[in-house]
């Protein structure tokens, strides 16, 4: 009887103390585990437990945190085993990982993520839900969380990503949160059998970094993000996840360089900027934006194709916002291919580009090229492009412009890129998709645009 009143006594009081030991620590709750063998929890304390640290984590990360078991070691340390996050409407799944390490370091919370795989189709309404429900969340006491992981899987519909080296960061200050992801630039796609190029082993490489700052200040809410990858290209199959429009560039491209995005306090106005940024550690300005592998006949469909090639994209300056296109300035190179001899024309009678004898009349739908190479500067201020191009066939140069022909309206250059009859039809829609982008990013008055689009259909000769 004394033994069976002991144990009574002993359960009771580690139910007593395990209730009293969650402590709320900067908003993330602690639980202190007593360490006593002889005080085991029963297990229907320990389902309850499970539940607890459940809802207060989907609290907390405003996702749906599902944990299977809770592993209290020691004040300020657990253990999370095979764990869940889905969106907290659609409770669709997002991410998993077998087993979550945290611990306290006076004010830090070091995490240690193992086996993390993530949903890519879910990577965009994911980035909204952790946007708008959590980094737009001031706080008042100050908290950083180092977050690492082994590797990180990123599960797209046509190919598997595994990005090394993987850390992430949160602060917060009463002004600001920040926000850091690092990893290592040589991102490894599971599904491809090409090995990483070899890399000078004196030179070390620097990692990718983005970075997102969410100010608080009353009237200055706004979120300020940085993406820069100085070293190794960038998948841009990763990079759609987020931004759709870049499969445009085709399966294989890659991105260098950097890019400044700034969303408003509504989330429905954004401004980007590339170049124009002095790098503190360099005496160097920003690069901008290097896209590599670019398929132009997947950039610049149409049917037949107006304009096949591989070859770069580089963006030196550009600002632009949810509205236009305000500066753009940059260059491409194409390494061969074909170009659709009408649009030619087309840019010979509105661009003034020269055009070799043979094709000034008529001549065969497309016309091949071994190289070409464009320079161009868009000024919505002026409603102006310059352009610099010149392609070269094989026996010598097919067409060109250069600098000192002078800009012209950027009305000219929705006429030459659009060719089938586009603006005689009151409610036919544009069926060149360089055109269908101008005419979305381009600032022009709307008569000028119709004038253009008329332009272009009544002067263009039947084919």
């Amino acid at each position: 009887m004394v033994g069976q009143h002991e144990r009574r006594i002993h359960e009771s009081t580690s139910r007593l103390l395990c209730r009293l030991a969650f402590v709320f620590f900067g908003g993330l709750p602690v639980v202190f585990c007593l360490g006593l063998s002889c005080l085991k929890p029963m297990p229907f304390y320990h389902a309850w437990r499970v539940k607890h640290w459940n809802s207060q984590l989907s609290e907390l990360l405003s996702f749906d945190v599902q944990a299977s078991r809770v592993d209290e070691l020691a004040p300020g340390r657990f253990v999370l085993h095979q764990v869940e996050l889905r969106h907290p409407e659609s409770k669709e799944f997002f991410a998993k990982a077998t087993r979550i390490d945290v611990d306290r370091f006076r004010k830090q919370w070091i995490v240690r993520i193992r086996e993390p795989v993530v949903d890519g189709s879910m990577l965009a309404a994911s980035w909204q839900v952790f946007h708008d429900a959590f980094l737009c969340l001031p706080r008042v006491d100050s908290i950083e969380t180092h977050v690492h992981f082994d590797a990180l899987k990123i599960q797209a519909v046509s190919r598997v990503h595994a990005l090394q080296n993987l850390s992430l960061k949160f602060a917060t200050r009463h002004e600001a949160s920040y926000f850091w992801v690092d990893f290592d630039p040589q991102v490894v796609d599971e599904d491809s059998a090409q090995l990483p190029a070899d890399e000078d082993p004196q030179v070390e490489p620097q990692p990718v970094r983005i970075s997102v700052v969410r100010i608080h200040r009353k009237g200055e809410q706004a979120t300020h993000l940085r993406l820069a990858t100085q070293q190794s290209p960038l998948p841009c199959s990763l990079i759609q996840l987020f931004w759709p429009s870049v499969s445009v560039l085709g399966e294989a491209a890659q991105l260098l360089g950097g890019l400044d995005l700034e969303i408003q306090q509504t989330g429905q106005q954004w401004r980007a900027v590339v170049g124009g940024r002095q790098e503190p550690s360099s005496a160097e300005s920003d690069p901008g934006l290097v896209f590599l592998d670019v398929d132009f006949e997947s950039l610049c469909w149409n049917a037949p194709a107006d304009l096949t090639g591989k070859g770069w994209l580089k963006i030196d300056r550009a600002v632009v916002t949810n509205r236009r296109v305000e500066f753009l300035r940059g260059a491409a190179e194409i390494g061969s291919g074909r170009v659709n001899t009408h649009m030619l024309q087309r840019a010979n009678r509105r661009l003034g580009v020269a055009l070799a004898p043979e094709l000034l009349g008529p001549a065969t739908p497309d016309t091949a090229f071994l190289g070409a190479y464009f320079a161009f500067w868009v000024d919505a201020a002026t409603g102006t492009l310059d352009l610099e191009s010149v392609f070269q066939g094989s026996g010598g140069t097919i067409a060109m412009r250069n600098r000192t022909s002078g800009r012209v309206p950027l009305e000219q250059l929705i006429s030459v890129l659009e060719r089938n009859g586009f603006g005689v039809e009151p409610n036919a829609i544009p069926n060149s998709r360089l055109s269908r982008l101008a005419l979305r990013w381009l600032s022009l008055d709307g008569q000028i645009i119709d004038a253009g689009k008329r332009t272009a259909a009544l002067n263009d000769p039947p084919h």
